[in-house]
Parts: structure tokens; sequence; C-alpha cells
């Protein structure tokens, strides 16, 4: 046997339907006054604009900033490091199997 659900389920489903309607007309007119305060809205003084971007200019970290000399700078020392450390590492690798060569080579000439 196949029960179907309770009336009260289905309840919330049913009032979205209906007051959709109202909903969307309080929308509409929410961004329409919203709209008509940003028309009515004075821009800013251009000194101003220009204050305020001195401050950010000194607030922006150029270390951060992909285009900025200072950032390319620093990640070419920082790949520059990187292959200073391998090629240290690779001499101390290559310097340590010459030496376990030799080794090998004078235990065998004194068998």
């Amino acid at each position: 046997m196949i029960r179907r659900p309770p009336r009260s389920t289905l309840f919330p489903y049913t009032t979205l339907f209906r007051s959709g309607k109202d909903k969307l007309n309080k929308l509409i007119e929410s961004l329409k006054n919203i709209r008509t305060l940003v028309k009515n809205l004075e821009p800013p003084p251009k000194d101003q604009i220009r204050i305020i971007e001195k401050k950010l200019d000194k607030c922006r970290n150029q270390e951060n900033n992909p285009d900025s000399q200072i950032y390319k700078r620093k990640m070419q020392e920082m790949l520059n490091a990187e292959e200073d450390r391998s090629a240290r590492k690779y001499a101390k690798i290559a310097e340590q199997q010459r030496l376990a060569d030799e080794q090998l080579v004078g235990s065998t000439k004194l068998s």
C-alpha cells in the first residue's frame, strides 16, 4: 500500500507559489529605489579622488604585484637561489660518488 504524504509537508511549497508575485513586486520596487538613490549621488571631487589614490598606492605591496619590477626581481632571485642550491647539491653528490669510486678502486688495487 502506498501512503500519501500528509498535507502539512506540501504547505511550504504551495505558499511559495501564492506569494511569489507580491515578493517580486517588492523586489522590483526596492531596485528602483536603489537606482534612484545612486543616480542622485554626486561624484566626489577630483582632488579628493587623487588624495585617496595616493593613499592606496602607499598601501599596495609592490612585492606581490606580478607586474612590478620589485616582484620580478624577487622571483628571479628566488629562481637563482634554487638553481644554486641544486648545483651545490649535485656537486656534493658527485664528490661523494667520486670518493666512493676512489675507495672502491683503491681497495681493489690492494687486494
